[in-house]
């Protein structure tokens, strides 16, 4: 986490001489997900997630925002047994991006939080119904501005850390990938 705050201030500070439109204090994104996983234990017996998620960012300044991050997955039929996850995770974090050109915009974040994981696979496991554990993200996006209140994030993709009990070493290491909608509001004075 040290590491995460360091680099971000080292990008922030080096992106201050960089202009910059004037973007409105608050994003609201609302997204797909979709995420790969390796939750059974032993090997990867690997399957895939679909759900969706929304985020609250603050523009502080042009290069740093807190955010937090909210999101649903499920899997059914899990690799053609009866077993089911649903992964609901609640995360803080930071993004920050530099503007290629006024309309297109590259950003790195990292989040982290709890993942909250119901479904028969926890209770094959031994654990009962759920469990809440550990969550984090680290990743990059690309959103390209529509209007002044308007971006489509075109792409997202984080590593995605959970620590669900899975009999063998109880982490797993995710890929997610999101896109969507992300919506301004307010005025900066």
């Amino acid at each position: 986490m040290r590491l995460f705050l360091v680099l971000m201030s080292l990008f922030s500070a080096s992106m201050a001489a960089c202009s910059q439109q004037v973007q409105p204090p608050i994003e609201i994104a609302l997204d797909y997900n979709f995420v790969h996983t390796n939750a059974p234990p032993a090997g990867c017996s690997c399957f895939t997630m679909q759900g969706g998620g929304g985020a609250v960012l603050w523009n502080l300044s042009p290069h740093f925002e807190p955010m937090f991050k909210a999101s649903d997955t499920q899997a059914s039929a899990i690799n053609g047994t009866s077993s089911n996850l649903n992964l609901t995770s609640y995360l803080f974090g930071a993004r920050s991006g530099l503007p290629v050109r006024h309309w297109f915009r590259p950003y790195g974040e990292a989040a982290v939080g709890v993942a909250h994981a119901t479904g028969s696979m926890i209770s094959l496991q031994g654990y009962g119904p759920s469990q809440n554990v550990f969550a984090a993200t680290v990743g990059g996006g690309l959103l390209i501005d529509v209007t002044p209140r308007i971006a489509i994030q075109a792409v997202q993709a984080d590593y995605y850390l959970a620590t669900v009990p899975n009999g063998v070493n109880g982490h797993q290491n995710n890929l997610l990938v999101t896109a969507g909608v992300v919506l301004r509001f307010g005025e900066r004075h």
